[in-house]
C-alpha cells in the first residue's frame, strides 16, 4: 500500500476541489473528478503542486494511507467524507482542518497539535500519539464503531475547554455494559489529562444518540464563591437520544494541581439541576458516582441537607392533613401534575442571615410531597453559616423563616408548619388545629394579594380556564368559583409578603 504524503495544503472549494501537496515518487499530474490513494498510485511518480477536479461535487476518496504536513481546508460549503482510508497529520508546525470533514481512521502525531474551526467527524479508529487536538467552539463526533488507540496524556489528548465537545455515539441495541474513556484535558497554562469514563448499564440510545463532553479549568461557579475543599476543574457531560431508564458510572480523573484543600474531603458533587452527592475521593485522583443523567460535575466537600416542612393553603386538605396533588388538564382528562407523593413544586432561596438584601442561592424546582416535607442540597462551603430561608410557589405568597436558620452541619431542618410564629411577621394562615400554612392567592406574584390577582382569576373563571396555571389557586385542575372565593378573602385580609 503506498502512502501519499502531503507536505503542503489541501483546499476543497466548491464546485471544484483543489488538492496543493508534494508526494515524493507517488503521484503528479491533473484528475477530472476523483483522487485515489490505494495502490493504483504507485504507477505515478514525480511532484504534484496542485490537483484539480473540474467537476462538480468532485472528491478525495481515500482508499490507503494520506499523511499530511501542512492544513486541511475543505471549501466546498458541505461537510465531505474523505473515505474509509487512513488520515495521518505529522507537521512540525500547528496544523488546521477548515470546513466539516468525515474521517474513518485518524492519527494525531505532531506535538504542535491541531485545531478545527468546524464540526469533525471520526467513525474509526482515533490514534493520539503526540500533539493536542483543540475543539474551541466545534464538536468531535466519534462514530458509533469509533475507539481510542495510543497512549493518551497531558501531551496526547483532546483540548474540550471550549463551547465545543468531544461526543462519542453508542450502538442502538447496545450490549450492557458499554464503557467509553474521553481523552479530554485542558492546556491552560500547563496541560492537564482530565479524562472522563462513563459505562452504562442500562438506558435507551436512539438514533443519533450521543454523550458530549467538555471541560473548565476553574472552580464550578454553580458553587459560588469558592471556599473549602474543592477542584478548580468541573465537566459539562451532555446527551441526546439516550434516554429510558439510564443507569452509568462515571470516573472522573483530576491531577492535584486542580485541589485546593485536602482532596481526601473531596465528594462527586452534581451541581445542576440543583446539587447532588455521590461518593467520595477515591485513590489516584478519581471521583466516581453511579448517575441517572447528565449536567454538570465537579469535586467539593460535602453537601448539606435541608429539610423543610411547609404546607399550601391551596393545595391543603384538613381531611387528610396532607396536600393534595396538583393536577393538570390535558387531553380531556385531570390528571397528576406530577408523579409519586409530589404535590406541587416550589423554589428555596437563601438570603444573608446579616443582611436580608443580599441573595445568597436560589433552588428551583424542589419537590414538595403531600406530608409536607420538602428536601434539597446545599453546597458543603455553606456550612457554618445562617441564612433566612425563603420559600416561593407559583400562586402563593413569599414566605420567610422567623430568623436566620444555622446551616452549622450536613444536615439541617427547618419547620414552618408547627407554628405562624416560624413565618416572619406571623406570615402563615391557620390550617387545622396545631397546622399552619403558606397563604395562596398571588397568582402574579408581586408579593401582595390585590385586585389584580382578583381580577386576573376573574378573567379565568369567564373564559373556563383549566390546567396548571397560576389561576387555579386550589390545585384542582379548573378555575371556578371556589378560586374566586379564595382570593377574594386574601385581598380582603390584605395579605402580603413580609420581610426583615
Amino acid at each position: 500500500m503506498i502512502i501519499s504524503k502531503i507536505d503542503k495544503a489541501i483546499w476543497l472549494s466548491r464546485g471544484f476541489i483543489i488538492f496543493s501537496f508534494f508526494f515524493p515518487g507517488s503521484f503528479c499530474g491533473v484528475a477530472s473528478n476523483q483522487f485515489r490513494s490505494d495502490s493504483t498510485d504507485s504507477k505515478y511518480s514525480g511532484k504534484a503542486t496542485n490537483v484539480r477536479f473540474n467537476h462538480l461535487g468532485g472528491s478525495l476518496t481515500n482508499y490507503g494511507t494520506v499523511e499530511i504536513k501542512k492544513n486541511l481546508n475543505n471549501q466546498s460549503g458541505m461537510a465531505t467524507d474523505l473515505g474509509p482510508g487512513a488520515y495521518i497529520f505529522s507537521g512540525t508546525t500547528a496544523q488546521s482542518i477548515t470546513g466539516s470533514v468525515t474521517f474513518q481512521n485518524f492519527t494525531l502525531n505532531n506535538l504542535q497539535g491541531v485545531s478545527t474551526t468546524a464540526d469533525v467527524q471520526i467513525n474509526g479508529i482515533f490514534t493520539l500519539t503526540a500533539g493536542k487536538f483543540t475543539l474551541g467552539s466545534n464538536n468531535l463526533k466519534l462514530g458509533e464503531s469509533s475507539s481510542i488507540a495510543g497512549v493518551q496524556s497531558a501531551s496526547a489528548m483532546v483540548v474540550a475547554t471550549g463551547t465545543g465537545e468531544l461526543r462519542k455515539s453508542f450502538p442502538v441495541s447496545p450490549s450492557f455494559p458499554l464503557a467509553f474513556t474521553y481523552p479530554v484535558g485542558d492546556a491552560s497554562g500547563t496541560a492537564e489529562y482530565s479524562p472522563v469514563t462513563v459505562s452504562f448499564t442500562s438506558g435507551t440510545f436512539g438514533s443519533g444518540n450521543y454523550l458530549g463532553v467538555n471541560l473548565q479549568n476553574e472552580s464550578d461557579p454553580n458553587l459560588g464563591a469558592p471556599s473549602g475543599d474543592y477542584l478548580k476543574r468541573y465537566w459539562t457531560l451532555s446527551n441526546s437520544n439516550i434516554a429510558g431508564s439510564i443507569s452509568s458510572d462515571i470516573t472522573f480523573i483530576f491531577t492535584d494541581a486542580d485541589v485546593t484543600g485536602l482532596k481526601s474531603n473531596l465528594y462527586c458533587i452534581k451541581t445542576s439541576p440543583g446539587f447532588t452527592e455521590y461518593s467520595g475521593y477515591l485513590i489516584n485522583n478519581q471521583l466516581k458516582g453511579t448517575v441517572s443523567s447528565f449536567s454538570r460535575f465537579t469535586g467539593a466537600n460535602q453537601l448539606v441537607k435541608t429539610n423543610l416542612k411547609l404546607f399550601l393553603e391551596g393545595l391543603y386538605n384538613p381531611a387528610t392533613g396532607q396536600m393534595n396533588k396538583a393536577k393538570d388538564y390535558i387531553n380531556g382528562s385531570y390528571t397528576d401534575k406530577y408523579t409519586g407523593t409530589i404535590a406541587d413544586l416550589i423554589t428555596v432561596v437563601l438570603h444573608n442571615g446579616g443582611n436580608y438584601l443580599t441573595l445568597v442561592d436560589s433552588s428551583t424546582g424542589v419537590e414538595l410531597h403531600q406530608d409536607g416535607t420538602a428536601v434539597f442540597n446545599l453546597p458543603g462551603s455553606y456550612k457554618g453559616s445562617s441564612f433566612y430561608t425563603v420559600v416561593k410557589q407559583r400562586n402563593h405568597i413569599e414566605t420567610v423563616s422567623i430568623s436566620p436558620v444555622s446551616y452549622s452541619t450536613n444536615n439541617v431542618s427547618y419547620d414552618f408548619s408547627a407554628s405562624d410564629a416560624n413565618a416572619f411577621g406571623n406570615n402563615q394562615k391557620l390550617l387545622a388545629t396545631g397546622v399552619y400554612g403558606i397563604f395562596t392567592g398571588d397568582a402574579n406574584q408581586d408579593g401582595i394579594v390585590n385586585l389584580l390577582d382578583l381580577s386576573s382569576v376573574n378573567s379565568a373563571v369567564l373564559s373556563l380556564l383549566k390546567g396548571y396555571i397560576a389561576t387555579d389557586l386550589n390545585g384542582d385542575g379548573v378555575i371556578n368559583l371556589l378560586d374566586l372565593s379564595t382570593v377574594n378573602s386574601a385581598v380582603l385580609n390584605i395579605v402580603s409578603r413580609k420581610t426583615p
